[in-house]
C-alpha cells in the first residue's frame, strides 16, 4: 500500500499494527520514512531511533536515520554513520545509497564513483546501486562505462525500463543505430 503511494492509508495499519504490536520495529521504520517524505525529519528522527533500538543491527533503519539526519541539517553525523557502517565492511546495499545519492545530489560525481565503482563489481545483485552508476556514467560522459552497467540490469524488472530509456539515449548520442 505504501509503495502504491497510499500513504495515509499505509500510515493507520502502521500505527494498527503498533497497538497490536508495540515493538513492530518494522512499523516503527516504516513510520520513519512517511514522515521523512513529509519532510517532518524531527518525528521521522524519533520513529527511526525506536526502530533501532529494537533492531540495532539493521543496515537499513541505521542508514535511512543517517540520511534523514542529513536531511535535517546534521549533515556530519548523517556522514559520519554512513561512512562507519561502509568502513565496517557491511555488503548491504543501503548504506551505499543513501551515500551515493547525498553525494549526486551534492554534484560530488568523482566522489561517488569512487564509492559505488567498487561496491557494484562485487555486488552483482545491487541493482538500484548499479543503475545509479550506470546513470552516472552516462551524465560524466562515460557511455562505454554506462552501457556496461545498464545492460547488467536491463531484465530487472523494477529497473528495466529505466535502463532500456538510458540506454536508447546513450546509442542515439554516439550512432549506434544498430543497438538503437
Amino acid at each position: 500500500i505504501q509503495k502504491q503511494g497510499r500513504i495515509d492509508e499505509a500510515e493507520q495499519l502502521y500505527l494498527h499494527t503498533l497497538q497490536l504490536d508495540p515493538n513492530s520495529s518494522l512499523a516503527l521504520y516504516n513510520l520513519g520514512v512517511i514522515e521523512n517524505s513529509r519532510h517532518n525529519h524531527e518525528k521521522a528522527l524519533g520513529f527511526l531511533q525506536h526502530a533501532i533500538k529494537l533492531t540495532p543491527e539493521n543496515p537499513k533503519y541505521i542508514s535511512t536515520y543517517a540520511s534523514t539526519l542529513h536531511g535535517n541539517g546534521q549533515k556530519k553525523e548523517g556522514l559520519g554513520i554512513l561512512n562507519q557502517l561502509i568502513r565496517q565492511g557491511s555488503l548491504n546495499e543501503e548504506p551505499y545509497l543513501k551515500l551515493g545519492k547525498i553525494l549526486m545530489q551534492e554534484f560530488d560525481f568523482d566522489g561517488f564513483v569512487k564509492l559505488m565503482v567498487p561496491y557494484v563489481e562485487k555486488n552483482k545483485y545491487a541493482w538500484e546501486s548499479i543503475f545509479l552508476t550506470g546513470a552516472v556514467m552516462d551524465f560524466l560522459q562515460r557511455l562505454d562505462k554506462a552501457e556496461e552497467y545498464l545492460l547488467k540490469i536491463d531484465q530487472h524488472p523494477e529497473f528495466a525500463l529505466r535502463a532500456i530509456m538510458t540506454l536508447q539515449l546513450i546509442y542515439s548520442i554516439i550512432g549506434r543505430v544498430d543497438k538503437y
